[in-house]
């Protein structure tokens, strides 16, 4: 286990931490445009809804699994060069 994956593990983990960042940053500025709830009717559909969700789950989700990325990749370096 020399430098390099010392520098492997510490440039990787920060890596993985902007980009967790970067993908929940864009999840949050997407907009939902919609009539309030009390302007719709009983049977209308909520399609305006339901593609900016999807976006929005799909980012928070690779933000999600590069923050766990980055904690596994800081884990690992504390373990194995303190």
């Amino acid at each position: 286990m020399g430098l390099g994956w010392n520098w492997l593990l510490t440039w990787g983990s920060l890596l993985t931490g902007v980009l967790s960042a970067f993908f929940w940053a864009c999840s949050a500025t997407i907009t939902i445009t919609s009539k309030p709830m009390t302007e719709r009717k009983l049977n209308d559909r909520l399609d305006e809804v339901i593609e900016p969700l999807r976006r929005q789950s799909a980012l928070n989700g690779w933000g999600a699994a590069l923050a766990a990325l980055t904690v596994a990749l800081q884990a690992a370096k504390q373990f194995l060069f303190g």
